[in-house]
């Protein structure tokens, strides 16, 4: 189902805001910061948070892409917590077939790196898929090379990284009339000496196509939507394959060494997809050895974090921004592999591995510094 979500904020974050002429309230473009992403099981959904009237904006499509007969729209308000996260609370909704509460139980919370990323995790009586987006730049420059992630499986609960495509390489290159995209995809047992179930070359993909508003679009001999995508200056680019096909996350490649995470603090949303929570916001401090201790929150709102529970995050290597290394659970060690990125003071990491439970349901974390 596709749904549209207008939720109009009341920040209290320190943006940066242009000066102008008062007497015009119509903002000016650069205050608009634009974000597209991916949700299991292949949802798209556009956000845009407006630093001049202080508002925020949304598109929630299940994966029809072309198909907007169902769409709803909400408002919502905003809070904003020392702990970094922020809270979207639904105030009122319409249209569509679903009955959407308005009684301050249907909520977001979501962490920004401002003009990068935007992690959300829908909780209260929306609670679901975590959502994993991208800020709106100029597609005509993704020409690159880029590690990514699935961090929406398509097929939710049931994905099973340790044998299924779980982490890729892609080379996007100019082609005729978009980039042509060609790479690699693996799956996690690739990372531990294991078998290597799944390793496959990416190729054959039809050309991506730059829009009129920087986003990119694959498309089908037919004309129907294959894919969309969007990618930031920064380097960093989702694509949503359409309902049951999921998403991937990209982070461009880079020259970051392992030392360089030391000593480094992270909040980010542990996506469990066979979890009865779904999503588990947690802060990982990294020791000057890059062995980080993760640990969930109990309350955002309150800033508490549980000391007890939780994980350790051992790096075993970094190298062209494709990291892995190993997960230590409660029920034992599982290896994890992903990428990471630095944009300005800020790092971005997205790691896929499992809980080491019957089945290896998944476990998949985003991260980023606080």
């Amino acid at each position: 189902m596709k749904k549209l979500l207008t939720i109009c904020t009341m920040f209290s974050i320190g943006f940066m805001l242009s000066c102008s002429d008062n007497s015009d309230p119509r903002p000016k473009a650069d205050d608009i910061v634009y974000y597209k992403g991916t949700q299991s099981p292949g949802d798209v959904w556009e956000w845009s948070i407006n630093r001049t009237n202080l508002t925020m904006t949304a598109s929630w499509d299940a994966g029809t892409f072309d198909d907007i007969n169902d769409d709803v729209s909400i408002e919502g308000e905003v809070e904003v917590f020392d702990s970094g996260f922020l809270k979207v609370t639904i105030t009122a909704a319409s249209g569509g077939t679903e009955v959407i509460p308005t009684d301050g139980t249907a909520f977001f919370y979501a962490l920004e790196v401002p003009n990068t990323a935007l992690i959300i995790k829908p909780e209260g009586s929306i609670k679901g898929d975590l959502i994993s987006m991208v800020a709106q730049g100029d597609a005509n420059n993704m020409a690159g090379d880029y590690n990514y992630v699935i961090i929406a499986p398509g097929n939710g609960a049931n994905y099973n990284p340790t044998i299924e495509e779980a982490i890729g390489q892609v080379t996007i290159a100019p082609g005729v009339g978009g980039f042509d995209i060609t790479g690699s995809a693996k799956s996690l047992d690739c990372y531990d000496g294991g078998n290597c179930t799944y390793s496959n070359s990416i190729g054959g993909v039809p050309t991506a196509i730059v829009e009129e508003n920087g986003n990119f679009s694959i498309y089908e001999e037919n004309g129907n939507t294959k894919a969309a995508g969007q990618f930031t200056d920064a380097g960093v680019l989702m694509v949503d394959f359409g309902y049951g096909n999921g998403g991937v996350f990209a982070l461009e490649q880079n020259n970051i060494a392992k030392s360089d995470i030391f000593n480094t603090v992270f909040n980010g949303i542990a996506y469990l997809p066979a979890g009865d929570d779904k999503t588990l916001p947690v802060n990982v401090v990294f020791s000057g050895t890059g062995v980080g201790e993760g640990h969930p929150y109990t309350s955002i709102e309150e800033n508490v974090i549980n000391e007890v529970d939780g994980i350790t995050m051992t790096v075993s290597s970094i190298e062209n921004g494709l990291i892995s290394g190993t997960v230590s659970h409660q029920s034992g060690d599982t290896p994890f592999a992903g990428a990471i990125l630095k944009e300005g003071d800020d790092y971005i990491m997205v790691i896929s591995s499992t809980t080491n439970e019957v089945g290896n349901p998944p476990f998949i974390l985003l991260l980023t510094t606080k």
